[in-house]
């Protein structure tokens, strides 16, 4: 029987129990070869840890931040777990890797990016997740299977550089609703956000056009 479950949702909107199911595939060891061995991680938004543990495995020690005490919940105990508001904080330690997934640069980018910038050592590096914008600027409406969960974009359209949409999450017998409203970033427009955090784009890190590594300036 199906349900709506809402209940175990983060402030965000993210369902708890979705994002604890969803595998990390290959994104830690992409991440990884973008570091050196050992480095220090800073994963802003860790969610419910799916890269976590595998940047663990990978001999990376990790701080995990993320403002929902039921994600962290999943996390890890290997990291450090912080529940703190990813946008105003200030461990006042620097790391060698900042790490920010879930499309959050898409949504606040002058906020992120300067807390990325707050926390990269000079010599380090920034790594963000974004829409891919060409994805974006063309997106239709379709579903996908993501380990157990579906993933299914009800609505969505690319207006004035802004992707908008409803997406909806099934797993089991639950589905959640989610409602985006997020900045296309490309690459001039992420460069622009990044230079005035004190940031430089540097270059697109996979193939599909998401994942950014930006350098201290």
């Amino acid at each position: 029987m199906s349900s709506n479950a809402n209940d175990g949702v983060a402030p965000d909107g993210s369902p708890v129990a979705v994002f604890a199911a969803l595998p990390a595939r290959d994104v830690p060891e992409m991440l990884h070869t973008q570091m050196l061995e050992g480095d220090s991680v800073l994963e802003l938004a860790c969610g419910a840890g799916r890269y976590t543990r595998g940047l663990l495995d990978l001999g990376h020690p990790v701080v995990a931040v993320d403002e929902s005490a039921a994600m962290l919940a999943h996390v890890d105990e290997r990291a450090e777990r912080v529940q703190a508001d990813v946008f105003a904080l200030d461990l006042r330690r620097r790391f060698d890797t900042v790490v920010a997934a879930s499309y959050l640069v898409n949504t606040w980018p002058p906020l992120l990016l300067a807390s990325c910038a707050r926390h990269a050592e000079l010599d380090g590096a920034v790594i963000v997740q974004r829409y891919a914008p060409d994805w974006a600027r063309n997106a239709e409406p379709g579903e996908a299977e993501v380990g157990p969960v579906t993933i299914r974009f009800e609505r969505v359209e690319c207006i004035d550089d802004r992707l908008v949409g409803d997406v909806t999450y099934l797993l089991g017998d639950h589905t959640w609703h989610q409602h985006v409203d997020a900045h296309v970033l490309d690459d001039d427009e992420l460069a622009r956000y990044a230079n005035y955090a004190g940031l430089a784009f540097d270059a697109v890190i996979d193939e599909f056009g998401e994942w950014v590594r930006l350098l201290p300036r």
